[in-house]
Formats: C-alpha cells, sequence, structure tokens
C-alpha cells in the first residue's frame, strides 16, 4: 500500500503505522491497549494475584525514525513473576560478554500482606529491600514489623529475614456474659469499642453500671472495660419486725411479692393493716403498708359505784378485770355483786353483768 501524501502537523506521514508483535496476552496476567498495535496505542499491563510485575508497566507504538513506515514499542513486555518458593531472576539466564559472566540479579519472591493489614517496601524485592507491615489501627501486629531480603550463600533465591506477622484484633477481656437473673447485648463482641448492655430480670436490680465500652489500654496492644460487669440483686424486703404482744408470718429478708400477716396475742386487738406485701420501688423492696400496733382490749364505760355503794376493779376495764360491788350500811345490793370484762369477738370486749344498785332495807 502506497503511503498518503497528507501529512501532520509534525510531519509525520499518516499511515496504517503499526507495532509488532501485537500484544494480545500476558503469561500470569493481563494486557489492554488504546487502540491495539496501531500508532500511539498504549498497552498497560498487570499480574494476576500472587504475581508481581517484572519490567515496565506500559509500552507505546512510536514510529519507528529510521524508516518511516514501521512502528516499534517502546518498552519490551514484561514479565509476571510467581511468589513462589523457587528461583527467581530479573534475567533468566546468564549473560555473557566480552567472555566475561555476569550473575543475573537475584530477587525475593513478593511479600504478602498480613491478612486485615497491608505492606509498604522500599523499591522492589531486591537483595535489602524491606518491606513493613501494618496494621489497621484496630488491630494490633502478632510478630515481627518489618522484613528484609537477604543474599544466602549458595543459594540463587533471596529470602525474606522474617515471616509474615498477623493483625489480630484489639478485644477486651473477659467477653462478657450475660448476668445471673439477667442479660447482655453486645453491639460487637469484646472488640475495641464494642459496647455492652446490661439488663436484669424482673424483680431483680441491676448493680453496677448499664453499660461499659471496649477502650484502648495502657498500651495499643490490648483494650480495657470502661467499667466492671453489672450484676443482678434478687429484690427483697426486710421482714417487719413482730408487734409488741404479737407475732408476724414472716422473719428476716423476703422476696419481691411475699405477703406478711400480723396477729396479736389474746387479749389484745390489731391496730392497723392485718398484712403488708413487700413491692418494689426505684429497684428497692418496700413494704405497702405499715406495721399495725397491737392495742390491749378493755370494756367501756368503767363500771361506776352504785348510789350509797362502793365498787373496786381487778385491772381497771381491761380484759378479764373484775369489779366487786357493795353497799353502805342499811342498803342491800340489788343486782350481780360483781361484773368480769369478757372478749365478744377478736377485736371488742364488754363487761358480762350490769352494774348492781343499793337499795335502803
Amino acid at each position: 500500500m502506497e503511503a498518503s501524501t497528507e501529512t501532520t502537523d509534525n510531519c509525520i506521514p499518516n499511515t496504517e503505522i503499526t507495532c509488532d508483535p501485537e500484544h494480545t496476552s500476558l503469561t500470569d496476567g493481563g494486557v489492554t491497549c488504546t487502540s491495539s498495535n496501531h500508532l500511539n496505542s498504549e498497552c498497560s499491563f498487570t499480574c494476576n494475584d500472587g504475581y508481581m510485575l517484572s519490567g515496565s508497566a506500559t509500552a507505546i507504538c512510536n514510529i519507528n525514525l529510521e524508516d518511516n513506515e514501521h512502528g516499534s514499542w517502546s518498552n519490551e513486555p514484561p514479565v509476571c513473576q510467581g511468589n513462589l518458593n523457587t528461583c527467581v531472576f530479573l534475567l533468566l539466564t546468564k549473560l555473557y560478554a566480552n567472555g566475561k559472566v555476569f550473575a543475573a540479579e537475584i530477587l525475593c519472591t513478593a511479600q504478602n500482606a498480613p491478612m486485615d493489614g497491608h505492606t509498604s517496601c522500599t523499591g522492589d524485592v531486591s537483595i535489602g529491600s524491606v518491606c513493613s507491615f501494618i496494621c489497621p489501627f484496630t488491630y494490633h501486629l502478632v510478630g515481627e514489623a518489618s522484613s528484609t531480603c537477604e543474599e544466602v550463600s549458595g543459594n540463587l533465591l533471596g529470602i525474606w529475614s522474617n515471616d509474615v506477622p498477623s493483625c489480630q484484633p484489639i478485644v477486651c477481656i473477659p467477653q462478657h456474659t450475660a448476668p445471673t437473673d439477667g442479660n447482655v447485648s453486645c453491639d460487637n463482641h469484646n472488640l475495641l469499642y464494642s459496647v455492652c448492655t446490661f439488663t436484669c430480670n424482673s424483680g431483680h436490680a441491676l448493680i453496677g453500671s448499664p453499660t461499659t465500652r471496649c477502650n484502648f489500654g495502657n498500651t495499643t496492644t490490648d483494650g480495657v472495660w470502661s467499667n466492671d460487669a453489672a450484676v443482678c440483686q434478687e429484690i427483697i424486703c426486710t421482714a417487719h419486725g413482730a408487734p409488741e404482744n404479737g407475732g408476724t408470718s414472716c422473719k428476716g429478708e423476703v422476696a419481691l411479692g411475699t405477703v406478711c400477716s400480723f396477729s396479736c396475742s389474746e387479749g389484745y386487738r390489731l391496730l392497723g393493716a392485718p398484712s403488708s406485701t413487700c413491692g418494689e420501688n426505684n429497684d428497692a423492696g418496700i413494704w405497702n403498708k405499715e406495721a399495725p400496733t397491737c392495742e390491749r382490749l378493755s370494756c367501756t364505760p368503767t363500771p361506776e359505784a352504785p348510789s350509797n355503794g362502793n365498787v373496786s376493779c381487778s385491772d381497771g376495764d381491761f380484759i378479764n378485770s373484775t369489779c366487786s360491788f357493795t353497799c353502805g350500811t342499811g342498803f342491800t345490793i340489788i343486782g350481780a355483786n360483781s361484773t368480769t370484762c369478757q372478749t365478744k369477738d377478736s377485736t371488742e370486749a364488754d363487761w358480762n353483768k350490769p352494774a348492781p344498785v343499793c337499795q335502803r332495807e
């Protein structure tokens, strides 16, 4: 094909100039070109995971100024070197020139990054290169922080001075579990910045902080909880003491909902509520009623001395007291000469006989 007479501003013939060979593939990698192998096309080379690029990452199809009819690539295509424990060379064979032998440059295999972290290397993977291992700030490094590519005598493959470390998440110990008679909920287990919330079952009070947070400890490698784990304590009431001259069905400490009953000894009556229930108020046990008292039964009114007579009571107007009546000289008692204060039921009492009268003889 004859070249067109049309020229560009740079005075370079605008022909269908191409570069050979056409870059269509790369072993253990890939290639993309902006315009196949035509003039000014730029090809970019990449390697698959586990392989590293040795050589230039790009090649441009330029015009061959010697004949202006053919193109030539600006760079040779690179190769993808595998991350294998085999001999890796920048040059795969020994080069001979003027009777002298030049040894190929020894390289280390590509340095892997720790899981959840990354690697930063100085230069390539040649002897003396140093790779530093970096973990996210919520992780800590377990192992050596860097590794150097070193030459081993008699070995055509360089080796790294240290194994690849690991990135371990910063955690707080212990990992919280539900308190007895309660529950715990953590938004990110026991990892850094996780918040755990404690709750208690009905009838139990939370003792301690309801939340705790996993924060950095004294070092950057461990975490510490902001608060101790809370505990759940049963809500109880201290039993009412028995009223004087009476008794109660409860003693010591009793559980929420317990009903305590009160009673009085014979001859006494209860003043106040006959029972009280252990309830809850702001996570504390509290009785819903005050303890009652026991009052001694009595008869009213107290018998008075009959006209022209006298009265004498053994124990005033209290229960079981007996009042005796007498008449003056010249008078005769009409009626019972005594009356006793007796119970009608557990809360009331009355005199068993009416007061007599004194009648002139």
